[in-house]
């Protein structure tokens, strides 16, 4: 089955992703160690939420806005697409993803098409 891992990090975590080596370099490392277990189907790191553009649907029509739309703590800065057969297995996965401590990580399984 598989699941995505989305990536909830504070704000200030991509200032620590940018000045931090040792939280860069475990980024990489983590991914390896997905892509070497042979779970790994997909994933990308995001631009910071500044980058965001937010596009509102309305009854007919929508508004543009630039930046993330909610004012909320975290924000979506990656997500992993993994193969797992459980999920057990996908949260296993996800409590070794190297997030700084306070943020999360949420497991959901993949809709089936």
């Amino acid at each position: 089955m598989k699941y995505a891992l989305l990536i909830y990090e504070h704000a200030e975590d991509w200032d620590a992703y940018r000045n931090d080596p040792d939280y860069a370099a475990a980024w990489p490392a983590f991914t390896q160690t997905l892509i070497d277990a042979g779970v790994m189907e997909g994933g990308a790191g995001l631009q910071g939420p500044e980058t965001a553009t937010t596009v509102r649907i309305g009854d007919g029509d929508h508004t543009v806005q630039d930046g993330p739309f909610a004012e909320i703590r975290e924000m979506l800065g990656g997500f992993y697409l993994i193969d797992v057969p459980s999920l057990d297995e996908a949260l296993k996965w996800a409590a070794r993803v190297p997030v700084k401590s306070g943020c999360c990580v949420e497991v959901r399984p993949q809709l089936e098409m």
